[in-house]
């Protein structure tokens, strides 16, 4: 019986013995390694993807500004549900159209006209389309049937309207502290053309 013991202690020893290798060895190769972040990913992995992602957003941004694209103007075509490659994708005209003063990004216009209106709007050259616009740059429905030829000229297609303003003296920067003091469109557009 004491052999046996003896020889069980010696296997139980070298289990423990082997036992313990395996640990220190895991234990070591643990502390070699970067630690790891959430998910098991290093974090020279994750600083890796993160240098890469920053790179294709720089190159993103730089091709968006190339098609004249601020920022801002890219935010807002995300939050309108543009993809990257579809606001690359986006022509001069159709950026010109979505950005135009006036224009209903999302959402209800300032000025939707019931069926009587609408009537009336189009007697005087102006239709629905036209009428939500002027109702976003701050023309009331009664103002809309006022609007003279020479007004409606100036404004429409709105996508111009910065041009035309420009024409008369105004920048782009100009218009912009205007607006962002609270001025309408409606108030710079009467003030450029009584200029």
């Amino acid at each position: 019986m004491n052999i046996k013991f003896g020889r069980e202690a010696k296997i139980v020893k070298r289990i423990l013995l082997v036992s313990s290798s395996i640990i220190v060895s895991l234990f070591l190769l643990g502390c070699s390694n970067p630690i790891n972040g959430a998910g098991g990913s290093s974090l020279s992995e994750k600083n890796t993807l993160n240098e890469i992602t920053q790179k294709a957003t720089e190159v993103f941004m730089k091709k968006a500004e190339e098609k004249g694209l601020t920022e801002i103007k890219v935010k807002t075509l995300s939050n309108l549900g543009f993809t990257e490659q579809e606001v690359l994708n986006l022509s001069a005209e159709k950026i010109a159209e979505i950005f135009a003063p006036g224009t209903l990004l999302d959402g209800a216009g300032l000025f939707i006209p019931n069926k009587n209106q609408i009537e009336e709007l189009k007697k005087v050259g102006i239709n629905d389309k036209m009428s939500v616009i002027l109702g976003n740059l701050g023309y009331k429905y009664e103002e809309m049937l006022r609007l003279s030829a020479q007004e409606i000229d100036f404004i429409f297609p709105n996508t111009e309207l910065m041009a035309n303003l420009v024409q008369r003296g105004y920048s782009n920067k100009v218009v912009q502290g205007w607006l962002d003091e609270g001025k309408s469109y409606k108030e710079v557009i009467k003030e450029a053309l009584t200029k």
